[in-house]
C-alpha cells in the first residue's frame, strides 16, 4: 500500500486504513484526511494494492467526518463477507471491506483491529436433474449385409468423381484456360486504382495525399488532410480496399483531429497537455506540463520525430516545456496556505496529472471555489489538473458580526434563523469548537478538520 499524500492536519482522533493479513494483523497504516479516495491496483489510485483480485480503480469512496461511505465499485466488492450490490453504502469503523484478496479496515492508530470475516457465498440456484434417454441399441448385421453397403457407398463416390470431372473439361473446353493472377495483387492493384480516382476527384483537399507501395507489396497512404468531410470519404474508402486486400491496404494519412489523437495518446501518461495549430504548410504542436520521474523526454521526442514521416508533404514541429514537480509543488501549497479560505486545500503531483484536493465549509464554498478557479488559471494553466475539493454540508452557519481584540473577542454566529454570542473555546450549535476569530471571519475545529467561515458582509 502506497501513501494517499493528503494534506495532514493530525488531530487526537485521527483515524488509519489498513490492510489485514491473514492473522488479522494490521499492515502500513495510513492516515485519512476528508476527501474522495480511489482504492485499487492502479499506481495512480490513492491507495495502491498490488494484490490478487484488485483491479485497478476497484472502489471509490469518500471519507468525511470520521466515516468512509463506498459510492462505488467496478468489480466484486464484499463487506464483513457479504457481497455489496447496492451503492452508496456506509463502511463503519471496524468492519472489514474485502476486494480481491485485499482485506481492509480502519480505525484509531491503536486499533483495535477486527478479524478476517468469513466470505459467505450465495446459494446457487437448483439443477434439475440430467434427462436420461435411453438409446436404442445397435442393429446386428451379417458380413453380407455389411459388404453390399460398403459397395453401395463406394460407388456413390467414383460417379461423384466423374461427375466433378467432366464438369471441369467441358468448362474448360468452353471458356478456355486463364493464367492464375495471384488475387492478392489483383486486389491491391484494384484497390490502388480505386484510391487515386477519389484521389483524382477532390484534389482542392486531397493532392497532398500519397499512396505508395511498401517493400512487403501492401499499399500506404500518407498526408495530411485539412477537411473534415474529405478526410472522412478517404477514411470510408480505404476500409472497404483494406477488406478487399485482406489487410493490405494500411491508411497513415491524418486530419487535425487524427493528430490531436496521436498526440493525446503519446503524452498520456504523463501531467502533460498540448496545443495544436495550422498555418499553412506547417503543423505545430506545444506540449507544456510536470516533469515527472516516470517521463522519459527523449523518448517523446523520438516519438512525435515519427509523425512528420505520416504528414509529409507537411511539416510538423513541436516544443515540450516542462516544470519540476518538487517545485511547482512547494509553490502552490505555499499559495493555498496564504488564504484561510484554501488552507484545508492541498495540491500534489501524480503519475498522469495534478490533483486539488480538501474540504471546504459550505459557508464559505462560493469563495473558496472563487480563488480555486482563480489560482488555477494563473498558475496551473499548463497542465491537467483535477480539482476535488469536498464541502461540508454541516458547517453552514453565517458570520453576522465580529469583535476582534485581545480580550473580549467575540462572534454572533446564526445557524438555521438562530443567532448566539460565541467566544473562543465556545461549542458552535454542537458543530465544532470555535478556535479563533480573526478580523475576515471564524475557524472552527470540526472533528478531524479545522474550517473557514468568512464573515458575511465582508467584500
Amino acid at each position: 500500500m502506497a501513501d494517499p499524500h493528503f494534506f495532514s492536519n493530525t488531530e487526537a482522533n485521527q483515524l488509519f486504513i489498513c490492510a489485514l493479513s491473514e492473522n488479522a494483523e494490521p499492515g502500513d497504516l495510513i492516515e485519512l484526511h476528508p476527501g474522495r479516495l480511489k482504492i485499487g491496483a492502479a499506481e495512480s489510485d490513492d491507495i495502491y494494492l498490488n494484490l490478487v483480485g484488485v483491479a485497478p480503480s476497484h472502489v471509490s469512496v469518500v471519507y468525511l467526518d470520521e466515516q468512509i461511505t463506498v459510492l462505488s465499485a467496478n468489480h466484486e466488492l464484499r463487506l464483513d463477507g457479504m457481497l455489496q450490490k447496492q451503492f452508496p453504502f456506509d463502511w463503519e469503523p471496524g468492519q472489514v471491506l474485502s476486494l480481491g484478496s485485499a482485506h481492509l479496515a480502519y480505525g484509531p492508530e491503536d486499533g483495535p483491529w477486527p478479524s478476517l470475516p468469513e466470505i459467505v457465498e450465495e446459494a446457487a440456484p437448483e439443477q434439475e436433474e440430467p434427462v436420461v434417454v435411453e438409446q436404442a441399441p445397435p442393429v446386428k448385421r451379417t458380413a453380407k449385409e455389411h459388404a453390399v453397403i460398403s459397395a453401395r457407398r463406394g460407388g456413390i463416390v467414383v460417379a461423384t468423381a466423374v461427375v466433378v470431372i467432366v464438369l471441369g473439361l467441358l468448362v474448360n473446353f468452353l471458356f478456355g484456360r486463364r493464367d492464375q493472377v495471384n488475387p492478392n495483387d489483383r486486389s491491391i492493384a484494384t484497390a490502388y486504382e480505386s484510391i487515386q480516382r477519389l484521389l483524382q476527384s477532390d484534389k482542392e483537399h486531397l493532392s497532398t495525399v500519397k499512396v505508395e507501395k511498401r517493400i512487403d507489396g501492401a499499399l500506404s497512404i500518407t498526408g495530411f488532410v485539412d477537411d473534415a468531410k474529405s478526410f472522412s470519404l478517404l477514411a470510408d474508402e480505404v476500409r472497404n480496399e483494406a477488406i478487399k486486400t485482406k489487410g493490405n491496404v494500411r491508411f497513415d494519412a491524418l486530419s487535425k483531429e487524427k493528430l490531436s489523437e496521436q498526440i493525446r495518446d503519446l503524452i498520456g501518461n504523463y501531467p502533460l497537455k498540448f496545443n495544436l495549430t495550422i498555418s499553412g504548410n506547417d503543423l505545430y504542436a506545444e506540449i507544456t506540463g510536470i516533469k515527472t520521474a516516470g517521463l522519459d523526454v527523449e523518448n517523446l521526442r523520438n516519438q512525435l520525430e515519427r509523425i512528420n514521416d505520416r504528414v509529409e508533404p507537411r511539416v510538423f514541429h513541436y516544443s515540450i516545456k516542462t516544470v519540476d514537480a518538487a517545485e511547482l509543488t512547494k509553490s502552490i501549497n505555499e499559495k493555498l496556505t496564504a488564504s484561510p479560505l484554501t488552507r484545508n486545500l492541498k495540491f500534489e503531483v501524480k503519475t498522469k496529472n495534478a490533483t486539488l484536493k480538501g474540504v471546504t465549509a459550505a459557508s464559505a464554498e462560493d469563495k473558496t471555489m472563487a480563488l480555486v478557479r482563480d489560482l488555477t488559471a494563473k498558475e496551473m494553466s499548463g497542465f491537467p489538473v483535477v480539482i476535488d475539493v469536498v464541502t461540508d454540508p454541516k458547517i453552514s452557519f453565517q458570520v453576522s458580526s465580529l469583535i476582534t481584540g485581545a480580550e473580549g473577542a467575540a462572534a454572533t454566529l446564526t445557524y438555521r434563523g438562530k443567532s448566539e454570542k460565541r467566544s473562543v473555546g465556545d461549542d458552535v450549535f454542537g458543530l465544532g469548537e470555535l478556535l479563533e476569530i480573526r478580523k475576515d471571519g471564524v475557524i472552527i475545529s470540526s472533528k478531524s478538520k479545522e474550517l473557514f467561515v468568512p464573515f458575511s458582509f465582508a467584500q
